[in-house]
């Protein structure tokens, strides 16, 4: 049970990994399918693409395209020098945010380098094996564009390793067992106590046979686990090992031996004793007996001794005779329903134990099934959503041709809807991470302002078409903030959306609060409809809608605010409503943005 438990966890682990890394390389496909189909030829239009799908995904540093000379639009000689291209013209857009702000550059070194040649070479998507890229370790997802069966360019995300570093400080195992992360080729990826070996050191470094016989089978793409000493402390260790089959790495958990084995030392001491102790009981029986006694006695006394021989191999089938005098008959008669008893009591707790083992293997294997389905289905129901939503922007954006008032009309309906599904889909499996225990919290230092920036930018356009009067006071007193970014970013999303949805054309919604080094304070305030004091209590819990029927007015699953709360609450915060009907509402959260790396 030990050793599965271990198998179990570093397994789960990878998993969470692989989903990630798997979500990573469809981005970069998804892009290489659409900009094989392409044929408009404006880079500006492109360069909004990519720097909207920088946007749309925070755990992204980099997206970008790589074309060959002129295979773009031909105008090559028309770039030279310009913004996002180099001394050749070619088009080499590089969006990233690895200075703090999004910007624009050409790509570097793609003459020589694996990231641009590989997937030329294979013409097929490839991992590259992690790097340091301006001080950042960095892995690249990178496809190949093709059309007409020849390679004309190349499209890719690059994906910071530091969240690796980040998650696996935190993670223990048992008492004092810890994880860590390699490469393919062994470099060590993560490690809780030498951060200095990060990115520089290897697994064959240590010069440890077994250690070295593990970086075999993880360059292989194996599984496993050995048993060795632990190089960093000398104590005596089991580690397991799992591929993350999505990217070029592998996950480890190291446990020492003694803790994993702890609960069966404690059954085999506990064991021990009741053994003795039913030696000493029945010798100190048999001895007081034995004065006053002849062969009845002795005969008794062999009966005991062959008894408490087969107790200690764990035999209770030995009985004593019976047939002796009536003085001394209750004796033997006491002892047979002891270990009759004793003999029932262990079948029963045999059978405990089984049904507690299946039992809770059949629970690990129903929420990893459900977990993995939820995973797989969303990467499966993405990827086309991603490639329809892509091509109805192109379709709507009239580069293939005008279209007519219905075409217009039904492509617009087509982008819209097909937005809103993947919105959906994406609650429904932040939403399912947090209720079986995957999601994880990553916290980070970051600018608050460019956050609300970027929500205010995203919401530009609902606004507009809605004509609500929208304003942002947040007084930011700290330059960074201390919090995992990527959930401050869906906090303020999904508050500030469910107030334009709920607001009537030409009312107002207002973003306002404090942020500060020891605290984080904002509200969201719309002249919307307003909630009746009996839905209040019910507004967070997932899937309620106020008007539940299928005519309402309103679209959504009722997870956002769901969301909201077990973000906030990860961080330690809360999460309320102030609310009059018909007069508007207002949504606040409070967290402590000094104390969420405790809370990790």
């Amino acid at each position: 049970m030990a050793y599965q438990q271990s198998i179990e966890m570093t397994k789960n682990y990878a998993n969470y990994f692989d989903g990630n890394a798997r979500k990573n390389q469809a981005i970069a496909t998804t892009i290489s399918t659409a900009m094989s189909n392409y044929d408009s030829a404006d880079r500006n239009e492109v360069n909004d693409m990519l720097k909207g799908i920088l946007l749309e995904n925070p755990q992204l540093i980099g997206v970008y395209l790589g074309y060959e000379p002129n295979a773009f639009d031909g105008r090559d000689a028309d770039f030279i020098g310009t913004e996002g291209h180099d001394g050749t013209g070619r088009f080499l857009p590089f969006w990233n945010t690895i200075n703090g702000p999004i910007s624009v550059e050409p790509l570097e070194d793609y003459e020589t380098s694996e990231y641009y040649q590989l997937p030329k070479e294979l013409q097929q998507t490839v991992v590259i094996e992690p790097y340091f890229y301006r001080g950042i370790l960095v892995v690249s997802y990178v496809s190949p564009i093709m059309r007409n069966g020849e390679f004309v360019g190349i499209s890719g995300v690059d994906v910071s390793l530091e969240y690796f570093d980040e998650i696996m400080s935190n993670v223990t195992a048992f008492e004092s067992g810890y994880t860590f992360v390699t490469s393919n080729s062994g470099i060590l990826l993560s490690h809780p106590e030498h951060k200095e070996w990060i990115g520089t050191k290897k697994l064959d470094d240590f010069g440890v046979a077994e250690i070295s016989e593990m970086a075999t089978d993880i360059r292989d793409g194996k599984r496993g686990y050995i048993e060795t000493i632990d190089p960093d402390n000398g104590r005596e260790v089991v580690m397991f090992y799992e591929p993350i089959n999505g990217g070029t790495y592998s996950f480890v958990l190291c446990a020492p031996k003694d803790e994993m084995l702890a609960g069966v030392t404690v059954l085999r001491n506990r064991l021990l004793f009741m053994s003795l102790f039913s030696i000493v009981l029945v010798g100190g029986v048999a001895y007081m007996v034995g004065r006053s006694t002849d062969q009845t006695i002795k005969k008794m006394l062999d009966d005991f001794r062959l008894i408490s021989d087969n107790a200690l191999t764990g035999n209770f089938d030995t009985r004593a005779d019976t047939n002796v005098q009536i003085d001394f008959k209750k004796i033997p008669v006491g002892l047979n329903q002891i270990l009759d008893n004793m003999g029932k009591l262990t079948k029963e707790n045999e059978k405990a134990m089984d049904a507690l083992l299946h039992a809770k293997i059949e629970a690990e294997n129903a929420d990893r099934t459900k977990a993995d389905f939820i995973s797989n289905m969303s990467h499966e129901l993405r990827t086309p959503l991603t490639l329809i939503i892509g091509f109805s922007d192109i379709l709507d954006s009239e580069h293939y041709g005008a279209l007519n008032e219905d075409q217009k009309k039904y492509t617009s309906s087509v982008l819209k809807n097909a937005n809103h599904l993947l919105e959906l889909i994406t609650d429904l499996l932040d939403f399912s991470n947090t209720e079986v225990g995957t999601m994880e919290l990553h916290s980070n230092d970051f600018s608050a302002a460019d956050a609300i920036d970027e929500i205010e930018a995203l919401m530009i356009p609902i606004v507009s078409e809605k004509d609500i009067d929208m304003t942002y006071n947040v007084d930011i007193a700290a330059p960074t903030i201390k919090a995992d970014v990527i959930k401050f970013k869906q906090i303020l999303y999904h508050l500030v959306n469910n107030a334009i949805k709920f607001t009537d054309q030409g009312g107002s919604v207002v973003v306002g609060g404090k942020v500060s080094d020891e605290s984080l304070h904002i509200f969201v305030k719309d002249t919307g409809v307003g909630i009746s004091p009996e839905n209040l209590d019910k507004l967070f819990n997932p899937f309620y809608q106020v008007d539940a029927s299928s005519t309402r007015g309103y679209g959504g699953t009722g997870l956002g605010l769901a969301l909201v709360r077990k973000f906030v609450e990860m961080h330690g915060g809360e999460v309320w409503v102030e609310s009059e009907l018909g007069e508007g509402s207002t949504f606040t959260f409070a967290i402590p943005t000094d104390q969420v790396a405790d809370k990790e």
